[in-house]
């Protein structure tokens, strides 16, 4: 009598630098996660599209894995590393089996990575998932976005980003800066990207525009990281001398004052501020913050 014994193969999830997968997928270093996944590469990829699967198929599934998973697959791999792969898989069942939540995120990773989906499947996630309705609607009526939206991190165009920034019409501004800084949150290894065009290009924005809502956006993009701050100093401490707007004007402060956080401000930035501090017409709120700034800067 022969005897065979089969055997379940199950799925042993890979470690990195001494943490494990999970470890990994939950760390706020972007940097150290980002490498981590690479360097795990497609043994991450059964975890990964697991994390995806459970937040369509199960009840306790989790948005917060979905969402997380979804943000190391753009960041930690290339589109032509997805392809037909389980991951792609995942995310064409979220994007037509998921909640709204859950189709957005698709929906992001899709462009992101520059995968190849039906048109139909867009179609009909924009039916019950109003921020693809919304992205759709601006990419359909501005011919200048979709240009943007087919963008990787693999493949930007920094010009042509640069160039929308100063676009005459605030939303294709507000998209190109929404677009920059999405990339930027999720991590670039320490770089800013296109810095060489768009601090140029923000420094005329802040000179030219007149919707707050730009502003505010692009003084967003800006506070990301230290050097982005840093490099866009001169534009928002110019911009503060010009605006009477006191809510701008608290925005530009603030600014300035995360950046103090890191490290001295500069003897010009000082100069502006102390040089601000005169002007008439200033709020009370904004004069004290002023000099409250530059009283801990010269601390």
């Amino acid at each position: 009598m022969v005897i065979v014994t089969i055997g379940v193969i199950r799925y042993r999830a890979p470690h990195y630098g001494g943490h494990s997968i999970n470890e990994w997928l939950y760390s706020t270093n972007v940097q150290a996660r980002t490498t981590a996944f690479r360097m795990m590469g497609k043994n991450s990829f059964v975890f990964l599209a697991q994390k995806l699967e459970r937040s369509v198929t199960t009840s306790g599934g989790s948005l917060a894995n979905c969402e997380k998973a979804c943000l190391v697959i753009e960041t930690a791999f290339t589109g032509s590393e997805i392809k037909n792969t389980e991951i792609q898989t995942g995310l064409m069942r979220m994007l037509t089996s998921g909640n709204a939540t859950e189709e957005f995120y698709a929906y992001e990773a899709i462009h992101q990575l520059g995968l190849q989906v039906p048109e139909s499947a867009i179609k009909v996630a924009a039916r019950t998932c109003p921020s693809i309705k919304t992205s759709e609607e601006e990419s359909g009526s501005q011919p200048k976005l979709l240009r943007l939206r087919s963008m990787t991190t693999e493949s930007l165009d920094c010009s042509y980003i640069a160039r929308l920034c100063d676009d005459p019409d605030p939303k294709v501004q507000m998209a190109a800066i929404g677009f920059l800084a999405r990339l930027q949150r999720k991590g670039t290894n320490g770089n800013n990207l296109c810095a060489d065009e768009i601090p140029p290009a923000m420094a005329i924005l802040m000179t030219n525009t007149t919707a707050p809502s730009v502003v505010r956006m692009a003084l967003a993009y800006m506070s990301t990281t230290p050097k982005l701050m840093r490099n866009n100093l001169g534009a928002v401490c110019h911009f503060l001398d010009e605006t009477r707007d006191s809510n701008l004007q608290m925005d530009c402060l603030s600014l300035i004052a995360l950046l103090g956080q890191y490290g001295p401000l500069s003897s010009s930035a000082r100069q502006s501020i102390a040089t601000f501090i005169l002007q008439d017409g200033l709020t009370t709120e904004v004069r004290a913050q002023a000099s409250t700034l530059l009283d801990n800067s010269q601390g």
